[in-house]
């Protein structure tokens, strides 16, 4: 589900320790699936979280597979602010594969996003929500469709797992060379 900016959003979305302090989740690249429970269909996700200075925060998403049942959609590059220790998506209007993106992440980690007339107009909303904590996004999504605006058509998930870093890797190693010489 190459939500992109809806999972940018979601979101998507996810990664801010670094710009205020308090937030979280961290800046950097998760990985990590989508799974769409009603249809068995799945594939990968990544999203690079960055911190562009003054509270800025940019987001690239890539949801790759059959997004809403068609093609595999380009990467997504959304951006936001982070004031508070909150996370607020710029909105995003009129994709023509997300559609209308809205959202954020509270300073607890708990996220809420939603997507008007998602795939062109084919779904009337698509939500996420869920929670961005630490270096794990752990996010649910419905999709509605303008058929039905209230029982969901599909259900899903979402969820992302921080990168370590190289250096994180080398200071781990470190620390476990520095182990064996103390016995």
């Amino acid at each position: 589900m190459r939500t992109g900016q809806a999972i940018v959003a979601a979101g998507l979305v996810f990664g801010l320790a670094g710009a205020a302090g308090a937030q979280s989740f961290d800046f950097g690249l998760y990985t990590g699936q989508w799974d769409n429970l009603t249809f068995s269909s799945s594939g990968p996700v990544t999203m690079l979280i960055e911190d562009l200075g003054a509270g800025m925060v940019q987001m690239t998403i890539d949801v790759d597979g059959n997004v809403f049942g068609f093609v595999d959609p380009p990467p997504g590059v959304v951006t936001g602010t982070v004031v508070a220790d909150v996370f607020t998506l710029d909105p995003v209007i009129g994709d023509p594969t997300f559609g209308d993106i809205s959202g954020s992440i509270d300073a607890a980690g708990v996220a809420s996003f939603e997507m008007l007339n998602a795939a062109g107009g084919s779904f009337s909303s698509v939500t996420i929500s869920g929670t961005a904590i630490g270096g794990v996004f752990d996010l649910d999504y419905q999709i509605f469709t303008p058929n039905n605006p209230t029982a969901p058509f599909a259900i899903g998930e979402i969820n992302m797992t921080l990168v370590p870093s190289p250096s994180s890797l080398a200071l781990i190693g470190l620390g476990g060379l520095v182990m064996l010489r103390r016995r």
